[in-house]
């Protein structure tokens, strides 16, 4: 069975409260805990409980699998949602126009792929 690596899961809730546009203190407050808790928690120093853990995505509303892993999948669709709105935030429009284009022709492939799907049955 593979060891959590806790070095990661601290730098995966600090990218996640940064997201968040909250500080260690803010977070700590949600969670009952100190700001210098949270920063040894990020920093792999300290392993935080069963609840804490729960606590805290709670507090950045993301999954605790989220935490725990790095895989896309993992995100709510709410983080994966914020995520993308910042990331298009910051495209000027001739790439935001590339992009709508990619995005019909990503709806076209899965309504393809799901209409095939439900023929086969």
């Amino acid at each position: 069975m593979q060891q959590l690596d806790y070095k990661m899961i601290g730098k995966r809730i600090q990218s996640a409260r940064k997201d968040a546009h909250m500080t260690q203190d803010d977070l700590a407050d949600k969670c009952g805990c100190t700001g210098k808790y949270v920063s040894n928690i990020e920093t792999g120093k300290k392993t935080p409980s069963l609840d804490l853990l729960t606590k805290i995505s709670s507090a950045l509303e993301v999954t605790v699998d989220s935490l725990l892993i790095d895989s896309p999948l993992a995100f709510s669709k709410y983080y994966v949602d914020a995520v993308i709105e910042k990331k298009i935030s910051q495209l000027s429009k001739p790439y935001l126009v590339a992009l709508n284009d990619a995005l019909d022709s990503l709806l076209k492939l899965q309504y393809a792929t799901e209409y095939k799907d439900d023929t086969s049955m």
